[in-house]
């Protein structure tokens, strides 16, 4: 596999988008080696190889350490079992379908719950915390999928946002432990 640069710095100068558009190749990253793969038969062999042969889920898994991070057993999901789930639920769909309407529905009537918590009776101007407010309604949106009409309970977002944050901020400090000290 062609290595493109010998330091971080020139791998970055060295990338161009139409040099490598059909074959893999390795970059230099500050914590290893990524390997880019830039046509659509590549993407597909990638994502329906087996974990024993290649996972796409290992650099997500190694920086989350969701091993650690994770629930149950999610981490164990075999990845080629996980694409072919996600392109089973993207073509089941139809336009007759209640299930992307009532996503819609769903968003609507968490952003207005969420505004409406922050709106002052007074008449001035409103102070938002944007960040806190997208969080709660993409996990609104992620409750949805997982826990169906769970998402209008308020302390099941909070839940969902406090696990997400705690993952985010774990993961990397677990993942500076050698092996035999983790968890």
């Amino acid at each position: 596999m062609p290595v493109v640069g010998i330091s971080p710095f020139e791998s970055y100068k060295s990338l161009t988008p139409l040099q490598h558009r059909d074959f893999a190749f390795q970059v230099a990253t500050p914590t290893g080696w990524n390997v880019c793969i830039c046509n659509d038969a590549m993407i597909r062999e990638y994502l329906n190889a087996s974990d024993e042969y290649l996972s796409s889920t290992a650099p997500i898994q190694g920086f989350f350490q969701s091993r650690f991070t994770a629930p149950g057993l999610f981490h164990k999901i075999p990845s080629s079992m996980m694409s072919k789930a996600l392109t089973w639920s993207r073509t089941r769909t139809r336009s007759g379908d209640e299930y992307f309407p009532s996503f819609i529905e769903e968003i609507q009537h968490s952003f207005e719950q969420e505004i409406n918590n922050h709106l002052q009776s007074d008449g001035d101007w409103n102070q938002f915390d944007c960040y806190t407010i997208a969080s709660r309604l993409v996990m609104g949106l992620v409750a949805k999928l997982l826990a169906g009409d769970e998402c209008r309970n308020p302390e099941s977002i909070d839940l969902f946002c406090d696990y997400t944050a705690e993952m985010l901020v774990g993961g990397p400090y677990i993942r500076r432990f050698p092996d035999f000290i983790k968890p």
